[in-house]
């Protein structure tokens, strides 16, 4: 695990402002080894979570070779904010998928 802390930021889902962390800090913390898109999505689907329920997005504009337009120019990505208890609930799921693997290779099937 990486050794850096994920910042809590406080964020309008739904009608309240509640803490949220962002969901690109957190992947990169638990270093989950796909690329963050698919994974966030996946998450989302597989858990049924909801947007303005558990987690809002906001649009990002990335600038590409230091704001020079040559191949491609800029990128938009989305940034997820997630609650708390929908960033407790990633890590632990990706908790689990480590406990599983590690105990295949302990019990020689890897």
């Amino acid at each position: 695990m990486s050794a850096f802390s994920i910042n809590i930021n406080a964020a309008a889902i739904g009608s309240e402002s509640i803490n949220t962390v962002n969901a690109r800090d957190l992947h990169a913390f638990l270093e989950v080894g796909r690329d963050f898109s698919s994974w966030i999505k996946n998450r989302i689907e597989v858990y049924g979570f909801a947007e303005n329920v558990d987690y809002v997005t906001a649009e990002n504009l990335v600038r590409q070779n230091g704001g020079i337009k040559k191949h491609g120019g800029d990128r938009r990505s989305v940034e997820y904010l997630v609650s708390i208890d929908m960033a407790k609930e990633l890590a632990v799921d990706f908790l689990r998928y480590f406990r599983h693997v590690f105990g295949i290779c302990l019990s020689g099937g890897y």
